[in-house]
């Protein structure tokens, strides 16, 4: 079983490859432009690698997640429940209750760890929406590099944790 730092590393392995693999695409463009896609490759094969964790909250990423969503279900509460300062006892309690309804919801339905996550057809999703932002707003081109990459970091993870299942 790999802990986070192999995974990371995995991925890390990953975009160093890449960017050896596809220097053509860097060939003739600004030094800004190139530190721009180096870095957005990284955050890419960074958070591919990570990624299929997201099921479980014992990783890093998981409780990352966790808290994302008990401070957004709270933040949602907060501006829908919060408004009358008039009974702020009362708000408060609304708030904490659609808080804790969001995070209920979000515990029963995550997928157990090492399932849906830990798919190749997750990983097809995670690429597809990558390459789908960079093509909207850079192109073919980069957009490929950016989905093979995503493709390949999150791939991975699999390939270390060995569960390349359909």
């Amino acid at each position: 079983m790999s802990n986070y730092k192999v995974h990371f590393l995995g991925g890390m392995a990953v975009w160093l490859f890449s960017l050896g693999l596809f220097w053509y695409q860097f060939s003739g463009r600004p030094v800004g432009q190139l530190l721009a896609f180096a870095l957005t490759s990284f955050f890419i094969c960074a958070l591919g690698s990570l990624l299929p964790d997201t099921d479980t909250p014992k990783s890093k990423i998981g409780g990352l997640l966790q808290a994302l969503v008990i401070a957004t279900a709270f933040l949602f509460g907060a501006t829908r429940y919060f408004h009358d300062f008039s009974t702020p006892v009362s708000s408060l309690v609304s708030t904490l209750i659609v808080t804790a309804v969001i995070f209920l919801m979000f515990v029963l339905l995550r997928p157990r760890h090492r399932g849906a996550t830990h798919r190749i057809r997750a990983n097809i999703v995670y690429a597809l929406a990558v390459f789908l932002v960079f093509f909207l707003s850079s192109g073919f081109y980069d957009a490929a590099f950016f989905g093979v990459i995503a493709f390949l970091s999150y791939f991975s993870h699999l390939v270390l944790d060995r569960q390349v299942v359909f």
